[in-house]
């Protein structure tokens, strides 16, 4: 590896390093003084591809902390070509496994929306229409 390579290396490895820990402490105090994760518990964390550091930094603490996690992740841009493509009635349903993994899990950490939340008003019913689960998700997660 040339010394120009290993010095941006370097530089791309630090800045990842500053970017998952900028949370850190956020993170840490929902786990520990929202969520009271204790160890074994099970917690999900849904995120989409904009959120992925602080899942990534979630899911780090609450191994910390010894609990079971579960990321569920959202492609955005899958989710459009689905939302934007696909007939209404195969969009924004949540099947059984979904509920399962709801039900057996302690806690649940979202880190929401699409950030095209643009492309989100240009397309408000299909938008809708893919997120159709929401209120009953939220509704079986808040127990």
């Amino acid at each position: 590896m040339k010394i120009q390579e290993l010095a941006l290396t370097q530089r791309i490895f630090e800045i990842e390093q500053n970017m998952f820990s900028r949370y850190e402490g956020m993170v840490k105090k929902v786990i520990s003084e929202t969520l009271h994760v204790r160890p074994r518990d099970n917690v999900i964390v849904q995120t989409w591809d904009h959120g992925m550091p602080i899942a990534s930094d979630f899911i780090y603490h609450l191994r910390e902390v010894g609990a079971h996690t579960m990321l569920l992740f959202e492609h955005e841009e899958r989710f459009w070509r689905c939302s934007e493509d696909l007939p209404d009635d195969t969009l924004g349903k949540a099947d059984d496994h979904e509920w399962a993994a709801v039900e057996k899990a302690k806690h649940y950490a979202f880190i929401p929306r699409p950030a095209d939340s643009l492309r989100a008003l240009r397309n408000c019913a299909k938008f809708g229409a893919s997120v159709g689960y929401n209120e009953e998700w939220y509704e079986r997660a808040r127990r």
